[in-house]
C-alpha cells in the first residue's frame, strides 16, 4: 500500500474514533458501523465511475445498518408507546453521526498538511472533553486513542515517501479494536479459572482473597447528579425490572448503616444455592436467565439481580471476592460480566391485598425500629395513615398514596447540612429525591407496625423489547422499599412518585415500559454537537481555500472573463480579454493582467498585497464598464 493511502486510511480511522463514543452512548443497534464508515471510505477511495458508486453504496448501507432500521422497525409502534421518544431519539442521533461521518470525511481525508492536522487533533480532543463534561459521554479509551494516532499522524508527515512499517501496525490498532468490537459476538459470560480462584456456580464459589466491600453507610442528606452515562446492559430478561444491589435495615436519622452481619471472604467458607432463602413464598415465581454486562468495569463490582438469585457464571478479572448475606449483596473484583439464573415472583394486586400482618413475634426487631427524634416527630402522621384499616398492602399503599400528593419530587434540590433530612422533607420542605421518598415510606411504614426495609440499585432503565437488552445509566440509580408481610415475605414497593422515579413506575407486578428518552436525547444532542463542530471545520476549510493564492488567482480568472465576456471569441489569453475591453476599463484592469501573467509565467507565487491590488482592480473595470453602459 502507498504512503499516500495508507496515510488516508489512518485519517478515517482517526474520524471514526471520533465518532465511536457518541454512537455507543445512544444505544442504537450496531453504533460501531458508523465509526467504521470512514475507514471505508477511506479504503474505497480513488477515481472512477465504479469506486464513486461503491464509496456511496458502502455509506449508505451502513447508515441504513446502523440508524434506519429503529426508524423503519421501531417508529409505528413505539411512537405510541412509552419507549417511542427514546427510539426516535436513536434514530436522529445515528443519521447525526451518519451525516457527521460523511461531512467529516471531506475535511479529515484532505488533511495532509501538519497545521491541519494539528487544529483537527485539539478540534477532536476538545469536543470529546466538552461532552464527556456536559452529557457524561464516556470517551476515555477513543480519546486516548485519537491523541495517540493523532501524534502517529504528525510524526510521519506528509504523503511522498513511504510510510515506516512499524507505523502501520500501530495505526492499524483503532481499526482492528472498531473491527472487534462491532463484530465480535455477544454471548453469555465463561467459566474461568483464575490462580486461587474457581468461578463455576454458586454452589461452589471459591475466591481466595478478599479486598472488596461495600460502603458503611449511604447519606440520604446531600445532592445527586443524574448523568445519562451508561452502566450496565442486562440481556436476556423478558421484562424490565428493578434491579437490587443491595438492602439497608438500621437508619440513624441521616444514615442507612449496613446491616450487621457477617462478611464472608469467598474462598474461605462455602456459599449456598441459592445464596440466601427466597425473599417471597407463595408467589407466583418464574425463572430467568439474564447476561449483565459492565459498560465502566471497577475495580470492584457489586452484582445486580432481581428476584432471588439460584445459580451464577462469573468472569473476574482476579481472585477476591465478599459475600454480605446480611445485606444480600455480593461482590467481585473487575468483573466485566455476569449471568444469573434468578427465581423471580410476581407480585399482583389480588395476591397482595390478601396478605396479613406478621404476627409481633415474628417481625424482626430491626426492620421496625425508628429513631427516637424521627419518632416523636412522624408518630402523628403514621397513626392517622393507619385510621384507614385494611391490610400490610392497604396500609403500603395509603402511605405511598400520601407522599406521592404532598410531596414534590426535585433531584435539582440542596439539603440542608443540618437537622433531621426526613422529618423536614414530610413535614417542612417538602421536596426531595427517591431517597427521602424510599426512607420516610419505611419510617412510617415501621411506625404502623409494618416491617420494612431500604433497597439500593437501579429502577428499569431503556428497554428494548426487540432485543430484549435494558440498558441502566448512572440516572437510573434508585432506592425503593421492601415490607414483610405474611404469607408472603418481602414484597417491593416504590413510593416515588410515577412521574419522577427514573423511569417512574411503581410496580405491583413486573413493570411495564421504561418513560425515558433521555439517555437517546443527551446522545443526540451531542452528536448534534459534533455535527456542528464537522461543519465549522468544512466552513474554516472552505475560508482557508479562498485564502489561498491557487484559490484567489483562480477567481481573478473568472472575474475577467465576465468582464469580457461577448467581446471575444474562441479561447482568448488574458491579455486578449483584457485589450477587448473599453479604454477606461481597460487601464483598470491591466494590474490584474500583470499579476496573472507573472504567476503564470513567471513561476512566482503572488504577494497577498498583490492579489488585494488586482482584486481592486478588476472591481474598478467593471465600475468602468457599468459607468459607459449608463
Amino acid at each position: 500500500m502507498s504512503r499516500s493511502r495508507t496515510l488516508l486510511l489512518l485519517r478515517g480511522i482517526w474520524l471514526g474514533l471520533l465518532v465511536w463514543p457518541y454512537a455507543v452512548a445512544s444505544g442504537m443497534p450496531r453504533p460501531l458501523l458508523l465509526a467504521l464508515l470512514p475507514a471505508l471510505l477511506a479504503l474505497l477511495a480513488g477515481r472512477g465511475t465504479a469506486r464513486y458508486i461503491l464509496r456511496w453504496a458502502a455509506a449508505l448501507l451502513l447508515g441504513l445498518s446502523a440508524a434506519l432500521p429503529t426508524l423503519l422497525l421501531y417508529l409505528l409502534v413505539q411512537v405510541l408507546s412509552a419507549g417511542g421518544p427514546h427510539m426516535i431519539a436513536i434514530t436522529v442521533t445515528g443519521l447525526l453521526l451518519w451525516l457527521t461521518s460523511l461531512l467529516g470525511w471531506q475535511v479529515f481525508s484532505e488533511a495532509t498538511a501538519r497545521t491541519r492536522l494539528v487544529w483537527l487533533w485539539l478540534m477532536g480532543t476538545l469536543v470529546l472533553a466538552l461532552n464527556r463534561r456536559i452529557w457524561a459521554i464516556g470517551a476515555d479509551l477513543p480519546t486516548l486513542l485519537f491523541l495517540g494516532l493523532g501524534v502517529l499522524l504528525l510524526a510521519v508527515g506528509g504523503d511522498d515517501e513511504t510510510v515506516p512499517w512499524s507505523a502501520v501496525p500501530l495505526g492499524a490498532l483503532p481499526l482492528i479494536g472498531l473491527v472487534l468490537i462491532a463484530f465480535w459476538p455477544q454471548g453469555p459470560a465463561q467459566t474461568i479459572q483464575t490462580p486461587g480462584s474457581v468461578v463455576r456456580g454458586l454452589a461452589g464459589l471459591r475466591i481466595a482473597v478478599s479486598g472488596a466491600s461495600l460502603p458503611r453507610q449511604v447519606n440520604v442528606n446531600q445532592p445527586v447528579v443524574l448523568s445519562p452515562a451508561p452502566l450496565l446492559v442486562v440481556r436476556g430478561a423478558p421484562l424490565p425490572a428493578y434491579w437490587q444491589e443491595a438492602t439497608f435495615d438500621t437508619f440513624n436519622g441521616v444514615d442507612w448503616l449496613e446491616p450487621p452481619g457477617p462478611h464472608l471472604v469467598l474462598g474461605s467458607h462455602s456459599l449456598p444455592s441459592p445464596l440466601w432463602s427466597p425473599e417471597t413464598q407463595k408467589l407466583p415465581v418464574g425463572l430467568w436467565h439474564v447476561t449483565i454486562q459492565e459498560v465502566l468495569p471497577g475495580s470492584v463490582t457489586p452484582l445486580v439481580y432481581t428476584g432471588t438469585p439460584v445459580g451464577l457464571t462469573a468472569e473476574a478479572a482476579t481472585a477476591g471476592g465478599t459475600f454480605l448475606p446480611a445485606s444480600h449483596a455480593l461482590l467481585l473484583p473487575g468483573t466485566t460480566s455476569y449471568t444469573w439464573e434468578l427465581s423471580v415472583p410476581s407480585q399482583t394486586e389480588d395476591l397482595l391485598q390478601a396478605a396479613t400482618f406478621l404476627p409481633p413475634a415474628e417481625a424482626p426487631a430491626q426492620d421496625l425500629a425508628v429513631p427516637a427524634a424521627l419518632r416523636q416527630e412522624l408518630l402523628p402522621l403514621a397513626e392517622q395513615l393507619k385510621r384507614g384499616g385494611g391490610g400490610p398492602w392497604a396500609l403500603a399503599k395509603r402511605i405511598a398514596q400520601y407522599l406521592d400528593t404532598h410531596e414534590v419530587y426535585n433531584p435539582d434540590f440542596v439539603p440542608s447540612r443540618h437537622g433531621d433530612p426526613i422529618g423536614r422533607f414530610v413535614l417542612r420542605s417538602h421536596e426531595g429525591y427517591c431517597d427521602q421518598f424510599s426512607t420516610a415510606f419505611v419510617m412510617l411504614a415501621r411506625l404502623d407496625g409494618l416491617p420494612a426495609r431500604w433497597v439500593v440499585g437501579f429502577a428499569p432503565g431503556v428497554w428494548d423489547a426487540t432485543a430484549k437488552t435494558e440498558t441502566l445509566r448512572a440516572k437510573d440509580a434508585h432506592s425503593w422499599a421492601q415490607i414483610d408481610v405474611s404469607p408472603y415475605g418481602w414484597v417491593q414497593i416504590d413510593p416515588t412518585p410515577p412521574a419522577a422515579a427514573s423511569p417512574g413506575a411503581r410496580p405491583t407486578s413486573p413493570p411495564a415500559a421504561p418513560q425515558s428518552g433521555q439517555n437517546g436525547l443527551s446522545a443526540a444532542w451531542s452528536a448534534l454537537v459534533l455535527l456542528l463542530v464537522v461543519l465549522a471545520a468544512s466552513a474554516w476549510r472552505l475560508l482557508s481555500l479562498r485564502r489561498s493564492p491557487a484559490w484567489r488567482l483562480g477567481r481573478l480568472e473568472r472575474r475577467l472573463a465576465r468582464l469580457a465576456r461577448g467581446r471575444c471569441e474562441g479561447r482568448p489569453t488574458w491579455r486578449e480579454q483584457v485589450l477587448a475591453l473599453p479604454k477606461a476599463a481597460q487601464d483598470a484592469a491591466w494590474p490584474a493582467l500583470e499579476v496573472l501573467e507573472a504567476a503564470h509565467y513567471g513561476r512566482v507565487p503572488p504577494r497577498p498585497s498583490d492579489l488585494r491590488a488586482a482584486e481592486a482592480a478588476l472591481r474598478q473595470a467593471k465600475r468602468a464598464l457599468r459607468d459607459r453602459s449608463d
